[in-house]
C-alpha cells in the first residue's frame, strides 16, 4: 500500500474505501483494481459489475445452483456417517428434537446471512472481505486466519474418519505408524481433484452427493420395513446403564444424563460450513440468484440426510443406541442388511469423507487466496495455475498443516475446530449487523427481510450458541492449549507492523488514523546520524500500508541489520513538534477541487450518449469530489488510465445517479 497522496489505488481502496466516498454511485457496481508497488508499472482495473443485473458473465465464474449445492452439502455434510453421537449424547427423543431445531436456530440464519453478503461481495475470499469491509483489516485478518486454521483442522478428521470405518468392520490396523502413512496417502491423494479445475470439483460434488445418499436412504427404509423397537424412539440417556457380556443393553435407569458438550459440538459440526460457500464468491455464475436458492436447498436437504437414516437405525435400534460412536453406521448397516448394506455403507462412508476432504479444502484454499488478494496473507498465496486456474499454492498450504494434524483424536479435533469457526461466525454476525447501517447503500441483490433491531433479535440465540461452542473447548487442556497458541499467534502477526508505527495525531481521514514510522521518525530526529534522512511520510492506518512500508524502509533496514526490530521509544513532544512542523491536514496540495475546461471536454466525449446536460455535470462533482477526497493530483482526469477507465464505463455500464 502506499503513502497518503499516492496515485496508486488498491483493491482494498475500492472494496472499503470508494464506497463510502461515492455513495451514489456505489449501488451500480463492485470495483477491484490491482495494482503494483512499482511506479513504473500499469494499474490494471477490473470492473466487476456484480450489482448491475444481467450483464454478460465473466468465463471464470463457473459455478452454478447445483455445484454449489454439491459442493455445501459435502462441505457441510456429505452423509450421515459422525452424526451418531447425537443421538448417544442425549437420546433418541433429545437427538431428533434437536436435529429438527438445530437447522432453524442456527442454519438458517447462518444461511440467510452468508446469502446477502455473497451477493453484495461477490468475490473470492467471501467472509474475510465482509469483515475486512466492516471493522478493518486486524479483524479481517483474524477472521480469515480463524476459519483456515479450521477448515484444515477440520480436513484432518476425513482420512481418520475413513480409517476408522474400515476398522469397524475388519478390525485395527496394529501399527500407529502404519495407520499415520494410510491417513497421510488419503490426504494427499483427496488433494489432486483441487489442483485439476473447478468445474471438475463442482460437477464431481454433485454426482459424489447422489452416490453417498442412495445406500443410507435403502438403510431408512430398510429399518423402518424390520424396526421392532418403536419406543426407542421416545427414550433419553439415563445415568445408569447396564450391558450383558454381549454389548446388549440389559437396563437403563437413574437420573437424566445428557451430554450437552458432545451433543451440541456434533450437531455444530455437523451443520457447520454453510458460511464457506462465499469464498470462492469469484467463480459463481449470477450470485444474486444463485446462492439463495443454492442455499436455502442445501439446508433442507442436509437435515433430511441425518434425520432419515438416525430414524430408521433408532427403530431397529440393533446394536442399541447406547453404544453409537462416531463411524458406527457401518455396524448399523450389518445388522440391518448384512454384509451387502454393511459394504455398500462403508464404500459410500469413504466417498463421503472424500468428498467432505475435497470440498473442505476447496474453501479453504479460496478463502486464503482471497486473504492473499486483500493483503491479509502472504502474497504467494495468491497464484492461481495457469492450466487449470486453480490456487495451487493456497492447496499446497493447507496440505501441509493436514499431515501434521491427522494423527489427533476425534473429539479433540471437533472441539478444536468448533471453537475457531464459532470465533470467526460471531464476528461474521457481528460484520452483517454493522454493514447493515454502515453500508446501507450498498446494492444487495438479495437482501434478509427486517430492521436491524429485529435483527439483532433473530441473531441472540444463533450468538448464544456459537458463544458456548466457544467457551467450551476451554474445559479440556490439550484443545484449550492448542487454540489460545492459535489465537495469540493470530493476534501477534496481526499486530506486530502496526507497532512499528505511531499515532501522529492529525485527524483521522476516511475513519483511519494518520500514522508514520517509528524507524523513520527516530532516525530523523537522531542528532547523531551523519546523513540526513529524509522528513517521515504520513500513511494511512492500513495493514497493506504497513507492510509495503516497511518493506522499502531504509531505516527499518537499518534495524534489521542490527538485530533489533523493536519499535523505537518516540517521545510523545517529538512527534508532536514534528506533526506541527512538517505536515498539513491534507498531504496531497495538489488536488483540485475545481472544475477545467479540460475536464469538463473530456466527460462530455466520453458520456456525451449517456448523460444529459444535467447529468453531465452532476456527474463532473462526483468525479471532482473523488479526486480530492483521495488526494489526486490535479492531472488525474487528463491521465491516459482515467480516460480509458471513462471508455470502459461508457462501453460496460449504464450510470445512473438519481
Amino acid at each position: 500500500m502506499t503513502a497518503v497522496g499516492s496515485p496508486l489505488v488498491t483493491a482494498y481502496d475500492q472494496s472499503l474505501s470508494t464506497p463510502n466516498r461515492l455513495e451514489r454511485l456505489r449501488d451500480h457496481s463492485t470495483v477491484s483494481v490491482v495494482s503494483s508497488t512499482d511506479h513504473d508499472e500499469k494499474v490494471s482495473v477490473q470492473w466487476r459489475p456484480s450489482n448491475l443485473g444481467t450483464l454478460k458473465e465473466d468465463p471464470q465464474r463457473q459455478l452454478t445452483v447445483l455445484g454449489i449445492v454439491g459442493l455445501c452439502y459435502f462441505s457441510v455434510c456429505g452423509g450421515p456417517i459422525g452424526s451418531e453421537p447425537i443421538i448417544s449424547a442425549g437420546g433418541p427423543l433429545i437427538g431428533l428434537i434437536m436435529l429438527l431445531v438445530f437447522p432453524i436456530i442456527l442454519g438458517l440464519p447462518i444461511a440467510y446471512v452468508t446469502a446477502e453478503l455473497s451477493t453484495a461481495y461477490p468475490e473470492d475470499g467471501g467472509y474475510t472481505v465482509w469483515v475486512l469491509n466492516a471493522f478493518g483489516p486486524f479483524w479481517g485478518f483474524q477472521t480469515g486466519y480463524w476459519a483456515w486454521i479450521s477448515g484444515v483442522i477440520d480436513n484432518a478428521l476425513y482420512p481418520g474418519l475413513a480409517v476408522s470405518t474400515f476398522t469397524e468392520v475388519y478390525g485395527d490396523i496394529g501399527s500407529p505408524t502404519a495407520e499415520y502413512f494410510i491417513k497421510a496417502a488419503i490426504a494427499v491423494a483427496l488433494t489432486l481433484p483441487n489442483l485439476l479445475g473447478i468445474r471438475i470439483v463442482g460437477n464431481g460434488m454433485v454426482v459424489l452427493s447422489i452416490f453417498v445418499m442412495i445406500p443410507f436412504i435403502l438403510l431408512f427404509v430398510w429399518g423402518l420395513v424390520s424396526g421392532h423397537d418403536w419406543s426407542a424412539l421416545g427414550e433419553i440417556r439415563r445415568s445408569d446403564i447396564v450391558y450383558d457380556s454381549n454389548g446388549g443393553l440389559v437396563a437403563m435407569t437413574g437420573g437424566v444424563d445428557i451430554d450437552w458438550s458432545t451433543l451440541i459440538n456434533t450437531l455444530f459440526w455437523n451443520f457447520n460450513g454453510a458460511v464457506g460457500m462465499s469464498v470462492f464468491g469469484g467463480e459463481v455464475r449470477n450470485p444474486g440468484q444463485t446462492y439463495p436458492r443454492a442455499l436455502m436447498v442445501s439446508v433442507l436437504l442436509i437435515a433430511l440426510t441425518y434425520l432419515m437414516p438416525l430414524f430408521g437405525a433408532i427403530v431397529f435400534n440393533s446394536p442399541n443406541w447406547t453404544t453409537w460412536d462416531d463411524g458406527s453406521f457401518s455396524s448399523i448397516a450389518s445388522a440391518i442388511g448384512g454384509t451387502f448394506l454393511s459394504t455398500w455403507i462403508m464404500v459410500a462412508s469413504f466417498a463421503s469423507n472424500a468428498g467432505m476432504y475435497i470440498a473442505e479444502l476447496f474453501n479453504d484454499s479460496f478463502q486464503i487466496m482471497g486473504m492473499a488478494q486483500n493483503d491479509l496473507a502472504p502474497a504467494f498465496l495468491k497464484a492461481r495455475n495457469k492450466r487449470f486456474n486453480t490456487p495451487h499454492n493456497a492447496v499446497y498450504a493447507s496440505l501441509v498443516v493436514i499431515l501434521v494434524l491427522i494423527k489427533f483424536d476425534f473429539n479433540d479435533i471437533v472441539n478444536m475446530t468448533n471453537a475457531l469457526s464459532a470465533f470467526y461466525q460471531i464476528l461474521i454476525f457481528a460484520a452483517f449487523i454493522k454493514l447493515r447501517y454502515s453500508h446501507a447503500d450498498l446494492k444487495r441483490p438479495y437482501k434478509v427481510p427486517g430492521s436491524i433491531p429485529m435483527l439483532l433479535l433473530g441473531l441472540l440465540i444463533p450468538t448464544a450458541l456459537l458463544a458456548y461452542i466457544a467457551v467450551d473447548v476451554f474445559f479440556t487442556l490439550a484443545p484449550a492449549m492448542i487454540v489460545l497458541g492459535v489465537t495469540l499467534v493470530g493476534f501477534a502477526y496481526a499486530n506486530y507492523e502496526r507497532q512499528q508505527f505511531d499515532d501522529t495525531g492529525l485527524p483521522k481521514e476516511n475513519d483511519r488514523a494518520q500514522l508514520v514510522c517509528k524507524h523513520c521518525l527516530a532516525a530523523y530526529t537522531d542528532p547523531a546520524r551523519t546523513d540526513e534522512p529524509p522528513v517521515p511520510k504520513v500513511i494511512s492506518a492500513r495493514s497493506t500500508t504497513f507492510k509495503n512500508h516497511l518493506k522499502a524502509c531504509k531505516c527499518y533496514k537499518e534495524a534489521l541489520a542490527r538485530g533489533n526490530v523493536r519499535p523505537p521509544q518516540v517521545p510523545p513532544r517529538v512527534l508532536s513538534g514534528f506533526t506541527r512542523k512538517h505536515v498539513t491536514s491534507n498531504p496531497s496540495e495538489d488536488a483540485s477541487s475545481t472544475t477545467t475546461d479540460k475536464r469538463q471536454r473530456f466527460i462530455r466525449d466520453y458520456f456525451d450518449n449517456v448523460f444529459s446536460d444535467e447529468k453531465h455535470e452532476e456527474f463532473e462533482r462526483f468525479l471532482i469530489q473523488f479526486q480530492a477526497d483521495n488526494c489526486l493530483p490535479d492531472r488525474f482526469v487528463e491521465k491516459k488510465s482515467t480516460v480509458h477507465l471513462f471508455y470502459i464505463s461508457k462501453q460496460g455500464m449504464c450510470w445512473s445517479t438519481s
